[in-house]
Parts: C-alpha cells; sequence; structure tokens
C-alpha cells in the first residue's frame, strides 16, 4: 500500500503525530471499520475547496475508491462540499475505502511487522484534539496556532507577524482569509478563530447568537466577500497605532527593544525579502533548475540546464526566468548562494502549472513578499483580494493571476473569469441580470447581483427568522429565477402571513392550479422559482400573473370569510388580469362585507332578477369589476341606489342602516331617521 499517502493523510492532514502509520500500510491488522474511520476523518477534516481535500478526492478517483462516473461536476461536488453537505456520501466515501483497501490487503504479500515480532500492533489511537488557542491568547501563541495548525506552514517565520511595523501591506489580511477559508464549517479550529476575532474586536459588528452562528457555520466558499472583509478587518486591527502589535509580543524573552532578539528572516533579507548573495528578491521564492527529458539542450534553448525562480500567489505558481548557468552566476554570483536547489526535467517543470510571469528582473531589488507586491497590483487595477470561490478553482485563479501580473482591466478579467465553472457556480444566472438591466459590463452584472443577494438574503431572514437557509445555492437559485428582490420579497411576505392560516394557503393554491400555475410550498413559498430559469420560464410564471393568481385567491378568501361561496372561475374572472404587487388579506374585506350584505338582502326584500341583475353583477361591482357580457360597475350602482331611495321613500325616514357604492364607486352609508 502507498505509505506516502498515508503518511500524508494522518501526519499532515489529521495531524496525528503518533499512530503507527505502518499499521494501515500492513492492512490494520485485519480489523474491520479502520480505514473506513480513517477516510471519514479525512473528509471532515478537509475544508471545501483546499488543496488537501483536492488531493484526497484525486487520489480517491485515482485508486478507484471513487468509482461512479468521473465527470468534472463529480469531481466538483466531492471537492467543495462540505461534510455536513455531504451527508450519507461521508459514510459512502468511507465505506468504499474499507473496501477497497481490505481487498487491497488480501492480494498482496504479507507485510513485515512494524513492531516487535510476535506482536500485533497495537490499534491507531483516534487522532488527537486539535489544540486551539483562548480568546486571551498572547499573539505568538495565536499566530503559532495559525500559521503552524491552521494553515499547515511549518516554515514561514511567526516573528514576521509579531512586528506590525514591519510587516508589508495586506499580510494580515491574506494571513486571516486564508485562516478563515482554511477551517470546516462547524469546527473548533473555526469556532477558536472567531471566538478570537470577537474578544479582540477585529469582527465589530454587533455580538449576536445568528451573528456567531453564521461565522461559525458557514461553508468557506458560503463566505462570499466577507472572507476578504474578514481579512481586511484583521488587517486594520493589527496594522492601527492604538490596537497593532509592538514589536515582539506574547512568550519568548522580553524584547530588548532593538530587534537584535528576533531571528532574522530567512536568507537574510528585510522583512517581505531574501537576499542572495546581497541581492534582494521576493521572500520565499524557489530556485528551480530544469533540464532535458532525453540529455543534450532543454527543449526551445541552447543549453542543457535553464533556472527559474518560482513563488507562490494566492496558490498560483508565479515563474521568472532567470537564463542558463552563465545568466545565474552573473545576478547571483552563483548557485551556491541558494539554500536549496530542485532540479527536475522539462516534462516535470511543465507538468507543474507554473504560470510565466516574465525575467527575474521584474524581481531584483523588491521590497516586499511576492504576495505584496502582487497585492499592490491588484489594488491598482480596482481590483479586491480574490473571494473563496475564486480561490477554490485553480483554473480561475490561473485566469486572475495571469490577469493581473499582464494588467488587464478589471471589467477583461471578469470577462475571462465567466467562462469557467467556478464564476459560473458563484453567479449562477448572472446572463438574467445581465439582460435585466440591459449592461454588457461584467463588473456591473457582478456588483448587481451581490446587491440582490444581499436583498433577498435579508428578506428570507425577516419572513423565516434566524437560521433559515441563506446559501450560496438557495439564493443563487432565486436570482436565476427572473424575479427581483422585491418580487421574491412580496411572496415571502405573504408566507409569513398565512402560515398560521392552512385555509387561506388552500385556497390560494386551489387558484393556483386551477390557472394552471404551480401551488405554493406550506414551507417555502418561492420553492417553485429553484428550477426555473427566465429563458425558459412558462410566461404564466412571471411575477406579474402570480400576483394576480394570490390576488383573485384573496379576494376569495374574503367572500368566503363573509359567508358568501364563488366558483374559481368567477374568482379568476373577478381580476383585473396582471397585478403589479401582492395585496394584503385584509385588503379586499370591506368590498366582501358590501356584496354579502346586499346578497343576504335578496334573500328578504330585494329581488335582483326583477332588478335585471344577477348575484355574480353585484359581487363584481362590490370590487369595481365587469364580467364577461355583465353590467357596468355604474348601472348596477344605479339600480341599487334607486332601490335604496325606493324603500327610503316607502319608509317615510330611515330605520336602518343602508350602505351602498355611488356612481364614483364610492361606499355611502345611509340610516336612522331619528338620531334622537
Amino acid at each position: 500500500m502507498d505509505r506516502n499517502f498515508f503518511e500524508w493523510l494522518i501526519r499532515t492532514v489529521l495531524k496525528d503525530t503518533t499512530s503507527d502509520i505502518d499499521y494501515y500500510v500492513n492492512g490494520a491488522g485485519g480489523n474491520s471499520g479502520e480505514y473506513a474511520n480513517l477516510f471519514t476523518l479525512a473528509i471532515q477534516r478537509t475544508a471545501p475547496g483546499s488543496a488537501e481535500r483536492k488531493k484526497l478526492i484525486d487520489y480517491a478517483y485515482t485508486n478507484k475508491i471513487i468509482t461512479s462516473a468521473d465527470t468534472a461536476a463529480a469531481r466538483s461536488y466531492w471537492i467543495n462540499t462540505s461534510a455536513a453537505d455531504l451527508g450519507g456520501d461521508v459514510q459512502n466515501f468511507a465505506n468504499a475505502a474499507e473496501t477497497y483497501y481490505t481487498n487491497l490487503a488480501a492480494t498482496q504479500p504479507a507485510a513485515t511487522p512494524s513492531t516487535t515480532p510476535g506482536t500485533a500492533p497495537a490499534p491507531a489511537p483516534a487522532p488527537a484534539a486539535p489544540s486551539v488557542p483562548g480568546t486571551n491568547a498572547d499573539n505568538r501563541t495565536f499566530f503559532t496556532w495559525l500559521i503552524r495548525d491552521v494553515l499547515g506552514d511549518q516554515t514561514s517565520d511567526i516573528n514576521y507577524y509579531l512586528s506590525a511595523a514591519s510587516v508589508n501591506q495586506g499580510e494580515y489580511a491574506n494571513l486571516f482569509t486564508q485562516g478563515l477559508l482554511a477551517t470546516a464549517a462547524g469546527s473548533v479550529e473555526r469556532k477558536a478563530l472567531i471566538d478570537y476575532a470577537y474578544a479582540n474586536g477585529i469582527i465589530t459588528s454587533a455580538d449576536t447568537p445568528t451573528a456567531r452562528s453564521y461565522w461559525y457555520d458557514t461553508d468557506p466558499q458560503g463566505f462570499g466577500e466577507d472572507a476578504t472583509n474578514f481579512g481586511i478587518a484583521a488587517e486594520k486591527y493589527y496594522m492601527d497605532e492604538e490596537t497593532g502589535i509592538p514589536a515582539q509580543t506574547g512568550g519568548g524573552p522580553p524584547s530588548t527593544g532593538d530587534g537584535s532578539d528576533i531571528p532574522p528572516i530567512p536568507g537574510g533579507g528585510e522583512p517581505g525579502t531574501d537576499k542572495i548573495n546581497n541581492v534582494s528578491i521576493p521572500r520565499g521564492m524557489r530556485l528551480i533548475r530544469v533540464t532535458s527529458d532525453s540529455g543534450g539542450n532543454v527543449p526551445g534553448t541552447d543549453s542543457t540546464e535553464v533556472f527559474y525562480l518560482v513563488g507562490d500567489v494566492y496558490g498560483v505558481q508565479i515563474g521568472y526566468e532567470i537564463g542558463d548557468r552563465s545568466a545565474l552566476n552573473a545576478i547571483f554570483g552563483g548557485i551556491g548562494y541558494f539554500p536549496n536547489v530542485t532540479t527536475v526535467s522539462k516534462s516535470e517543470f511543465d507538468s507543474l502549472d507554473v504560470q510565466m510571469a516574465g525575467t527575474v528582473d521584474e524581481i531584483i531589488g523588491a521590497t516586499g513578499s511576492l504576495q505584496s507586491e502582487f497585492d499592490r497590483e491588484m489594488a491598482a487595477l480596482g481590483l479586491e483580494s480574490p473571494p473563496a470561490w475564486l480561490m477554490a478553482s485553480d483554473e480561475a485563479m490561473v485566469i486572475f493571476v495571469n490577469g493581473v501580473n499582464e494588467g488587464w482591466s478589471a471589467e477583461r478579467i471578469y470577462g475571462a473569469l465567466s467562462s469557467t465553472d467556478a464564476f459560473k457556480t458563484r453567479f449562477k444566472g448572472i446572463e438574467v441580470v445581465k439582460e435585466q438591466t440591459g449592461s454588457t459590463s461584467w463588473v456591473d452584472a457582478v456588483n448587481e447581483y451581490v446587491y440582490r443577494e444581499g436583498e433577498i438574503r435579508s428578506s428570507l431572514l425577516s419572513a423565516r427568522g434566524p437560521g433559515t437557509d441563506t446559501s450560496q445555492e438557495y439564493v443563487s437559485s432565486l436570482i436565476g429565477s427572473g424575479w427581483n428582490p422585491t418580487e421574491v420579497d412580496q411572496l415571502l411576505q405573504l408566507e409569513k402571513q398565512v402560515r398560521a392560516n392552512p385555509q387561506a394557503l388552500q385556497n390560494i393554491n386551489d387558484i393556483l392550479v386551477y390557472q394552471g400555475l404551480d401551488p405554493l410550498s406550506a414551507d417555502d413559498f418561492v420553492s417553485f422559482l429553484l428550477e426555473q430559469n427566465v429563458s425558459t420560464l412558462d410566461p404564466g410564471y412571471t411575477p406579474s400573473d402570480y400576483f394576480e393568481a394570490i390576488n383573485d385567491a384573496l379576494r376569495f378568501q374574503a367572500l368566503l370569510t363573509e359567508g358568501v361561496e364563488i366558483s374559481f372561475e368567477l374568482a379568476t374572472e373577478l381580476g383585473t388580469g396582471t397585478s403589479d404587487t401582492i395585496q394584503s388579506p385584509e385588503a379586499f374585506s370591506r368590498q366582501a362585507q358590501l356584496a354579502a350584505s346586499y346578497l343576504a338582502r335578496n334573500s328578504r326584500e330585494l329581488n335582483l332578477d326583477k332588478m335585471g341583475l344577477t348575484r355574480e353583477d353585484v359581487i363584481a361591482a362590490m370590487f369595481g369589476e365587469v364580467l364577461t357580457n355583465g353590467r357596468p360597475v355604474s348601472e348596477v350602482n344605479a339600480i341599487l341606489e334607486q332601490f335604496a331611495r325606493e324603500r327610503s321613500a316607502a319608509a317615510q325616514g330611515y330605520t336602518t342602516i343602508q350602505s351602498f357604492l355611488d356612481k364614483r364607486g364610492r361606499p355611502i352609508m345611509q340610516g336612522f331617521a331619528d338620531f334622537s
């Protein structure tokens, strides 16, 4: 079995420094469930979209642990979905791993025991619970935990972050954004990070259970721009003169004040840089020597070896060409000045997906890290740090980084990103927004999309309260339906109003079905929009038609409350045909009461047939509507007024209250001849 894989999984991913690697390599002693448990923990401990999750899933596909169709969508599901949202698939994944390794152990030769001969390997202990800093942890303890444990970075100099005066702009922001995205939703690491941020004033918004739940339980991809804002808030906090940190804080000996007790940055450079034979380059660059696969000159060159400096920007490898050995010697004095050199063949170098940004001259004399230099270039283009959805996609990040390096405009960068799966998933239905706004700008469309997301999330929380689903997928589906935030809000507010009235909901759905529309779900009035798309939407699904049908149902309900039963056909005909808004359930109460009053009199003293009226004429007139082949409202009101006058004359005064609509459709109350 693959020892390297198990060592990576147990030591790096699970941070378990004590379990016996050979125990798993040699078949787990035949004990059932060991591999299933290991892979369950692996899914739970790898953040969606992280490099660790991607490596785990790539390994599973390569080794046929996952045997379903290997498609881009399927890989994206496994790589970008949280353990909580994977649900039962976590167990399926674990069971598949158990089956795979059990079968593999049965077919390979017996391995040499990894413990003393004659004794069975001790059962692998459960990974130790991760240690987390308290909310009052000193800066050294906190940064050590964040960098070493959360980000898995075992080489960066902790002291660099303990002197705000020496940290390049954007470094704290990047550190905290990466920290947030590297912690799984609901994990102890996420909780520790957020608790620390609240306790130290990095998060300054209202500290409520709902707000904390958002920060604790949101998947990394679900944060959107909030991940960047979190980093910016940390940057502001640490760089502020009042709240920022001094040159040396936390554990370790007291600072002498002159910096002599702080270990130097590797390579002897200034903070953010390394020095190679007194030549400054961005901190952390790697020297790579490339040779031919088959001997002779490296393809495309006249040399047997070519050198590159390679660094990382937001996880994308950026390369700068030095040239041959003579060029290396001329610039840096020789290969011996570099602490480490990696030699690879040309084909191996090509497989690294290094994005070439130019020649080494462009970074000679650097004053900061490659990351900070890149951030400055982004700011000059009016761009912010890449959000979580972008950083989770290798394809999208390559486009973004290359665009910034080449000085593309924000519009051109977003235009290039729009063809990627990551963009299409993040901004599902953005074509609808572009069509509705009439804009050809991708930047404008993204800004409008984000605005609509915020409005719809506010409506969902207002109608349903904390804890409701405001996930990216749910909100994006609503936007993609073509309904704008105001229209979605009207359905949600109606949902809130009739939640405790099952009969009202039934009446609404009866009318909707009668008119050929989808009924509303008792739990979710907007669920019918989730699978719709404006480009394929039936005309009957437009907001106007839906609102009209709902208003027909509310009118039907108002009449029913007053004891007046009408058919669905009449309820439909009473409407105007289109509605821009949904009326309140009480909006039709007065008209329904008038209709009920006249119809009640018909059974006692009115004779509608003799007056040339029908029951439907009276009902329609009370709502100011005219039925097909029916009498105009003015005629109906005139007949009812005439009846009231004749009755009054016969009684020589009013002894009871009368009510009717005048020629202008206004309700008139008459009655009581003697008020004494």
